[in-house]
């Protein structure tokens, strides 16, 4: 027995120097390396994935014809006391160049971009139900000569898809219609007393 283990031990012992061994030694870095070079690749191909995917986006395009002048339709929409007249509710602000108005008391805000008196207002717009980190959209009104009225071409695009039918409904029932009252009360110049 005294001799089996002497050779055990013995074999114990060469196993112990090949670990050792430079040759041995020599592979352990090498294949750290590999597993270090694989790991940095799975972490970029992870890093260029979007974690969080852009949100589907959608874009509305409404038209409605309105008994009045384009510029009396462009001053109800920009002016906030007229705009507060035909909605029904309040607004504030300023629908200058730069400057944001709020809406439906505080619901919408609304940042114009760009006016072109009586044919094109470009505003970036947000409602308090805005996701989180999503940009505004942008809502562009074209005003255009129709028959002695207006035809109005909304487009309302970079809408979140999961609102986008909120809004197409939200501006027939908040907008589209009331403007069109508001203006079907309106006494005709000519009607003045």
């Amino acid at each position: 027995m005294a001799k089996s283990s002497k050779k055990t031990r013995s074999a114990k012992r060469e196993v112990a120097k090949k670990r050792n061994s430079k040759k041995h030694v020599a592979k352990r870095p090498a294949r750290r390396k590999q597993a270090v070079l694989k790991a940095k690749a799975k972490t970029k191909r992870r890093s260029q994935r979007s974690p969080n995917p852009a949100p589907a986006l959608r874009t509305l395009t409404q038209q409605i014809i309105v008994a009045a002048s384009p510029q009396d339709v462009y001053d109800a929409y920009t002016d906030v006391t007229k705009h507060s007249e035909f909605t029904g509710s309040p607004a504030t602000g300023s629908t200058a160049p730069g400057e944001t108005m709020t809406a439906w008391d505080g619901h919408i805000s609304a940042k114009t971009i760009s006016l072109t008196p009586g044919r094109k207002i470009v505003q970036e717009w947000t409602t308090v139900e805005w996701p989180a980190g999503q940009p505004p959209s942008v809502l562009e009104l074209l005003l255009e000569d129709h028959s002695g009225g207006t035809l109005l071409t909304m487009t309302h695009s970079a809408i979140p898809a999961a609102q986008a039918e909120g809004y197409r409904t939200g501006w027939t029932e908040h907008y589209w219609e009331p403007l069109k009252r508001y203006f079907s009360r309106q006494p005709e110049p000519n009607d003045a007393a």
